[in-house]
């Protein structure tokens, strides 16, 4: 039986090594931050935070699936736009009241 490598059908490039490096990393990240809020570690309050995941995952999403290429420009705009996206996301929390569930009476 021959595999899909072998045959020729699927080449296993470059960008194919850094798509699955890419996504390996994320599913590391997530499994760091479940064993360390299991833990209850102190880091965890800074890198388990929903904006830096969401962001990770929306930047990187098309990348895996071929929307958009990964490339140097593709990273520096990731990198410039994550302090515009932090700013957005801070001023909507400051806009948005806190909902009633969290308000301690």
């Amino acid at each position: 039986m021959r595999s899909i490598l072998s045959e020729g059908a699927v080449s296993f490039t470059f960008g194919i090594f850094m798509k699955f490096l890419i996504s390996a990393a994320v599913f590391a990240y997530g499994a760091f931050v479940i064993f360390s809020g299991i833990k209850i570690k102190k880091i965890i309050f800074y890198i388990g935070r929903i904006r830096w995941i969401t962001y990770i995952l929306v930047m990187f999403t098309p990348i895996i699936y071929n929307v958009v290429r990964f490339d140097f420009r593709t990273m520096a705009a990731i990198l410039l736009f994550f302090p515009l996206y932090w700013w957005a996301i801070e001023l909507f929390d400051t806009i948005v009241p806190e909902p009633r569930v969290y308000q301690h009476s």
